[in-house]
């Protein structure tokens, strides 16, 4: 799985606040619409940050999560993570996995 089979995303807020650290309620998409950011529903979501300490070898880690729904009708989509996203996440980027596939 390369790069070339994945869209960066940008968060726009983490949701920690509401009791429900784990979503995070809007992920920037590059869709002009709702019906566009239908798409993304269900694709994996991946946040990639860098630790001081290596574990298995390297000292790059991951959160996975996916695209739940659609938030608003301008392309901005919910996401939920499997672990909470740190704060220092705001203004990052996602990667998002083109998979599972509907069509």
């Amino acid at each position: 799985m390369g790069m070339r089979d994945a869209h960066l995303l940008r968060i726009a807020s983490v949701c920690s606040a509401s009791g429900t650290p784990r979503l995070t309620s809007r992920v920037l998409f590059p869709a002009a619409s709702q019906s566009a950011a239908d798409f993304y529903k269900g694709k994996k979501l991946c946040y990639v940050y860098k630790a001081k300490t290596k574990k298995k070898g390297t000292t790059y880690r991951t959160s996975w999560g996916k695209v739940t729904r659609v938030h608003g009708t301008s392309g901005v989509v919910r996401a939920k993570f499997k672990n909470n996203l740190p704060p220092s996440s705001m203004g990052g980027k996602i990667r998002c996995m083109l998979y599972p596939s509907t069509i």
